[in-house]
């Protein structure tokens, strides 16, 4: 089973480390806001549109992207009902 873990994420345990060995094990009780803090995960997102692939934009598609990376979360499109 893989881990998923990249360089830019994080991972933070209460008082057992996980099977990969990878992260923070903190001993003491932790809020959710702490926990995210300690793994590095209190980054926000924007949504950014249009969404360019090559030389072709769609007005239909946005991207959320992680500011502290730039990196692209998920890509959304626009339903009107």
């Amino acid at each position: 089973m893989a881990h998923n873990i990249t360089d830019t994420d994080g991972a933070v345990f209460n008082k057992e480390a996980a099977w990969h060995g990878l992260g923070v094990v903190i001993q003491k009780d932790m809020n959710p806001t702490e926990a995210m803090e300690i793994a590095g995960l209190n980054w926000n997102v924007s949504k950014i549109g249009p969404v360019y692939a090559g030389d072709a934009q769609s007005d239909e598609y946005n991207a959320i992207v992680r500011d502290d990376t730039n990196t692209s979360c998920l890509f959304s499109r626009l339903i009107i009902v």
